[in-house]
């Protein structure tokens, strides 16, 4: 499963629990399996820039659609980074998949927030420890890969035009420490841009957390509520 290196079509960098957990959807025929997934991501994004209204809402969202088709998971990256605040066992997804965006136990850390730091490692480590006890062979393979493409994170993979991860992840890092100090819940989505290993132009969909967590400040939001609280 792990054959085709970093920043190369079609290559899959995500731990074996992930490929666990899609394996039911995945038997689906595949012009359903594409469908659902299309549709759901779509919506996903929508929800995501409904606070903007149609005038912005609607071009942004147009601008998205080849993240959409693509299939991509960086859409359902920005909805933890809206709801992870309240719900922190939901970074699991960040974490088990393209692993260096996983900012919010270090928002969690930063703050404080003790018990959601616990339930956002423990929930990595919970699905790892079930993915890893159904194959470990595939966890080493992983391991494997990993480690034996270590050096790309010097050069620039993805877009040519970005710095290579080594120089994006500590500005992600400390933009994240520096937000999580002055309470705000914006710098997760673009940490998380910055801290991604291979960045491509649907990579920039991440951002789209930004307008809900805006709304979530001004309305009844969980999230929004549970930020002012630990000001």
């Amino acid at each position: 499963m792990y054959t085709t290196a970093p920043g190369t079509p079609d290559a899959y960098l995500y731990t074996p629990a992930f490929a666990h957990a899609i394996w039911p959807l995945a038997q689906l025929p595949w012009p359903l399996f594409v469908l659902l997934i299309t549709v759901g991501i779509g919506a996903t994004l929508a929800w995501l820039l409904k606070p903007l209204g149609w005038k912005w809402g609607l071009p942004l969202w147009l601008a998205g659609l080849p993240e959409v088709v693509s299939g991509n998971i960086f859409i359902l990256m920005a909805v933890v980074a809206v709801v992870g605040f309240s719900t922190p066992g939901s970074w699991a997804f960040v974490g088990l998949t393209k692993i260096t965006p996983c900012v919010g136990p270090i928002w969690f850390l930063v703050r404080g927030e003790w018990k959601n730091l616990v339930l956002a490692i423990a929930s990595i480590g919970v699905i790892a420890g079930i993915s890893f006890t159904i194959s470990p062979s595939l966890w080493e393979e992983w391991l494997n890969f990993i480690v034996g493409h270590s050096g790309a994170s010097t050069q620039p993979i993805g877009s040519p035009f970005l710095p290579p991860p080594a120089l994006r992840i500590p500005v992600g890092i400390a933009l994240v420490v520096w937000g999580a100090l002055r309470n705000k819940p914006w710098s997760i989505p673009v940490a998380m841009f910055l801290c991604t290993p291979v960045l491509w132009l649907g990579s920039f969909t991440l951002l789209a957390a930004i307008p809900r967590l805006k709304a979530g400040r001004k309305s009844s939001d969980p999230d929004a509520l549970l930020l002012d609280e630990k000001r």
